[in-house]
């Protein structure tokens, strides 16, 4: 499996996220990759 696979490009993130230390911050950022998980079917053969 190439790094190239369509699975890996969803699973793994292209760029890193930047936040503040700041326990504020980093909440927002986990709520933002919870939603953006939520809606991620791994059963989906397309993957």
């Amino acid at each position: 499996i190439g790094a190239a696979e369509h699975s890996f490009q969803i699973l793994y993130p292209q760029f890193d996220v930047r936040v503040p230390r700041d326990i504020d911050a980093v909440a927002v950022e986990i709520q933002r990759l919870e939603q953006r998980l939520a809606n991620l079917d791994l059963t989906d053969p397309a993957l």
